[in-house]
């Protein structure tokens, strides 16, 4: 039995690059987790700082959401790049 050419590349760069892909796609499934999580913590902060009033509210507000921002541009980032 003889395979095309083109068969056996295609048989070839699967076994080449397929681990790679696979890797490339746990890291943006779990940066993916990571963002839910800051969102999580977003939503968390909010409800904190609703709760106990301090002079550095502003200041923790502003940190969880660019906490959660650099989390998501940080998943765009795995997409694009790896």
């Amino acid at each position: 039995m003889n395979l095309p050419i083109e068969k056996i590349d295609q048989i070839n760069s699967l076994i080449t690059d397929g681990p790679m892909v696979l890797i490339k796609w746990f890291f943006v499934i779990g940066l993916a987790m990571y963002a839910f999580f800051s969102l999580v913590v977003t939503r968390q902060v909010k409800i904190m700082t609703q709760s106990i009033e301090s002079e550095v509210n502003i200041a923790v507000k502003l940190f969880g959401w660019v906490h959660f921002l650099l989390s998501v541009l940080l998943v765009i980032a795995a997409v694009v790049l790896l």
